[in-house]
């Protein structure tokens, strides 16, 4: 029986033995080595036993989760590549190590020809980075009884490190107990975070302090600071406030004491000081000595608008030019409508009633006359509602015999520019004739009460006697462009051509051939007179002559109307 056990024993010790003999074994001298950075660094991996001659050698990188090769096909490949070589057996030897070399690296060996053919073993490596002058912040001064905080980082060290500080070049210790010099102090230091606190600051906390960041791989300190600890003058504090809170006690009376006596007062200039100006031209009219002041309307002027002689008494300007007409209502009538309403302004008689220029000029007039002054008032308050337009002096111009179909002429304030524009051109036109005709010259010299109109004339002989400004005005009136027209027989013929069209569009409207004729070519804005006209730039026909030139758009189409034009009907 012992026979019999000693003989299996020595067949397992047989079998064990040339297991091992036909295994590959891998073993290391150290799986955790360490160096400094930019230091070489041997990782070995000795096979212990193998027969397979040549066997298969591999080294992987294993970081953060991911496995990477350094070491395949007989060749340095990834972030070692330059940087590593194999020593035999199967070391692997990183010349320049970095801290991005801290990883575990798997050393792995193949034999073929062995019974255990792979082997493997694991060795982690750890690259030592000396940590770089800590940031450190120190409060340049603090009350005594306040908290207060430093603080020391340093981010670069490898392992992370760890943090000390010194007061005047003396080691504050964790515990302020531990040391007799600390032992009152009353802080709380942080080694891992290197925050150093001071619950109440005292006196002797005052100096320089730095902070010292160690680690395995070496040290670094930031510079000196200084602390200064300096005590509170609750006295000073209470003294300085009470002196602002007195200074502004004072300036606020001060401003109350101005404020009532009225020096912060703007005293309106009424009364004495003061007067409207009669125009508005820039001028300051603040009372001075010199007086300028216009016996008619008794307004004040400066002296560009004020007229003074010797023989005559003080007048404005625009008082002076109606003087000068005698305020005859022929002269009146050859005035602007401009000068009219000035005039009135200037004497207080409201114009905003008037549509007629005979209206303007019977207020005048009114204003002027000896028995008016009695009803001054009532022509002031009234306006130009309460008179009517005179009618017109046949002796002094060469009006149509008929008087009953004359229209008085209207006039709107914007149409009072173009008027004044109108007149300065028939003016030169007017020049331009008296060296052609001494006869025309004549008859343009008389003064006509208004304008001249289409409706003035009652038969085509009528047109023989009006003037070149009078043909040029119904011309323009109606629409109709004279320019080109040298001669007076060509401004003739077109009036003479607009009277019978005119005539023509009456009669069409008096007796149309069918009902519906009349209300077709009747005006679509006043109903009353005939169509005449084309607005531009739409080209509709809908108004008559009186009403498309007030027309600021067409009533069809809302597009805006640059002109009208009057049209002749074959």
């Amino acid at each position: 029986m012992a026979l019999t056990r000693l003989a299996c024993l020595l067949a397992l010790l047989t079998i064990q033995c040339y297991v091992s003999i036909m295994a590959v074994v891998l073993k290391t001298a150290n799986s955790s080595p360490w160096a400094n950075e930019f230091e070489s660094i041997e990782l070995s991996c000795l096979i212990d036993s193998i027969t397979t001659t040549g066997p298969r050698i591999e080294w992987k990188k294993i970081k953060n989760g991911k496995t990477s090769y350094v070491y395949f096909e007989n060749k340095i490949s990834g972030d070692l590549a330059n940087r590593a070589k194999i020593r035999e057996p199967a070391n692997l030897v990183i010349l320049n190590a970095t801290r991005l070399d801290t990883a575990s690296y798997r050393c792995e060996v193949t034999a073929p020809e062995d019974m255990k053919n792979f082997d493997e073993i694991l060795i982690n490596l750890a690259v030592r980075v000396k940590p770089v002058i800590p940031r450190c912040s120190v409060p340049a001064s603090v009350p005594v009884g306040k908290s207060a905080e430093l603080t020391c980082v340093e981010d670069e060290g490898f392992p992370k490190s760890h943090y000390q500080w010194f007061h005047n070049k003396e080691e504050i210790p964790l515990d302020h107990k531990s040391s007799p010099k600390f032992f009152n102090s009353s802080y709380v230091l942080n080694g891992e975070t290197g925050v150093l606190k001071f619950s109440a600051v005292r006196k002797e906390d005052a100096g320089q302090y730095y902070c010292r960041a160690k680690n395995e791989a070496g040290m670094a300190e930031c510079n000196p600071q200084m602390m200064e600890v300096y005590d509170l003058n609750i006295v000073g504090i209470v003294l300085g406030v009470l002196v602002v809170v007195l200074v502004l006690l004072c300036i606020i009376v001060g401003i109350c004491c101005a404020y009532r006596k009225g020096f912060f007062t703007v005293e309106k200039q009424t009364g004495s000081n003061y007067k409207a100006p009669g125009k508005a031209d820039g001028v300051d009219y603040i009372r001075t000595d010199d007086e300028n002041v216009c016996v008619d309307c008794r307004k004040h002027f400066c002296s560009r608008c004020w007229l003074q002689s010797e023989l005559r008494p003080a007048l404005c300007q625009t008082c002076r030019r109606f003087g000068d007409t005698g305020f005859e209502r022929s002269q009146l009538m050859g005035l602007k409508v401009k000068e009219l309403r000035d005039y009135l302004h200037l004497h207080n008689v409201p114009t905003h009633t008037c549509r007629e220029k005979e209206e303007l000029v019977e207020l005048v007039l009114d204003q002027n006359t000896p028995s008016s002054s009695s009803n001054s008032s009532n022509s002031s308050s009234n306006g130009c509602s309460a008179h009517q337009p005179p009618a017109l002096d046949v002796s002094q111009s060469h009006p149509p015999p008929s008087q009953a179909a004359q229209e008085p002429e209207t006039f709107t304030e914007e149409e009072e520019g173009e008027e004044e524009g109108e007149d300065e051109d028939e003016d030169d036109d007017d020049d331009e004739e008296e060296d052609d005709d001494e006869s025309t010259d004549n008859e343009e010299t008389l003064v006509h009460s208004r304008r001249a109109s289409l409706s003035d004339l009652s038969k085509v002989e009528d047109i023989e006697g009006l003037t070149v400004r009078q043909l040029k005005e119904i011309l323009a009136r109606n629409f109709v462009n004279f320019q080109g027209c040298c001669e007076k027989w060509e401004l003739m013929e077109r009036v003479t051509r607009l009277f019978n069209d005119q005539k023509d569009l009456h009669n069409l409207v008096a007796e149309p051939a069918e009902p519906s004729g009349q209300e077709e070519n009747l005006c679509k804005i006043c109903m009353d007179s005939p169509i005449d006209c084309v607005l531009l730039e739409c080209g509709h026909m809908v108004t008559c002559s009186k009403c498309g030139k007030r027309m600021s758009e067409c009533p069809i189409c809302r597009q805006y109307v640059v002109r009208a034009v009057h049209v002749f009907r074959s």
